[in-house]
C-alpha cells in the first residue's frame, strides 16, 4: 500500500474520530440529576460523577481541537509534515497517532525543552535524603503548642 492510500485511510478514521467526539460532546455527559432526592452518599456519588464526566468531556474536547488541526492540514496538503523540521513524518507514527504535528525527535525535543524551561529537571537523590529526613514520629502537646 501507497503512502498516499495510507493517508487517506487515516483522513477516513480522523473523519470518523471526529463525528464519534462530536456526538459525545453534544451529547448529555451525566445521567443523573442534583436534584434528585438521594443522601449524602448519593450527592458524593453525583459530584465524583459529574467531575469525571467534566473531564473526560475536556479531553475528548481537546482531541477533537486536534483532530481538526490535522483536518485542516490535509485540505491545505500539509498533513504529515513535522511542524518543527518541515520534514515527513513516518507513516508508522501517523497511524499510532494520527492527528500528531511532530516527528518523534522533534517531539522529544520540544517536550525536554518544556520540562527545563519549568524546572523539571528534577534532582531525586536530593528529593529522597530530604524525604528520609521528615521520617514520621509521634508528636506530643509541647510539639503542637505556639511559642509566646
Amino acid at each position: 500500500m501507497t503512502r498516499t492510500e495510507r493517508l487517506d485511510k487515516l483522513k477516513t478514521k480522523l473523519l470518523d474520530r471526529r463525528k464519534e467526539l462530536r456526538v459525545k460532546i453534544t451529547g448529555d455527559l451525566g445521567s443523573t440529576d442534583p436534584n434528585q432526592q438521594g443522601d449524602e452518599g448519593d450527592a458524593a456519588t453525583y459530584n465524583a460523577s459529574s467531575d469525571l464526566n467534566t473531564r473526560l468531556a475536556s479531553m475528548e474536547s481537546d482531541e477533537l481541537r486536534q483532530i481538526e488541526l490535522a483536518l485542516n492540514k490535509f485540505r491545505d496538503g500539509r498533513y504529515g509534515i513535522c511542524e518543527m523540521s518541515g520534514k515527513s513524518i513516518p507513516i508508522a507514527r501517523l497511524e499510532a497517532l494520527p492527528f500528531t504535528r511532530l516527528s518523534v525527535e522533534c517531539q522529544r525535543v520540544q517536550e525536554e525543552s518544556s520540562h527545563a524551561d519549568h524546572g523539571y529537571n528534577a534532582d531525586w537523590e536530593f528529593a529522597v535524603t530530604q524525604e528520609s529526613r521528615f521520617q514520621e514520629r509521634d508528636l506530643t502537646i509541647s510539639d503542637l503548642r505556639m511559642e509566646d
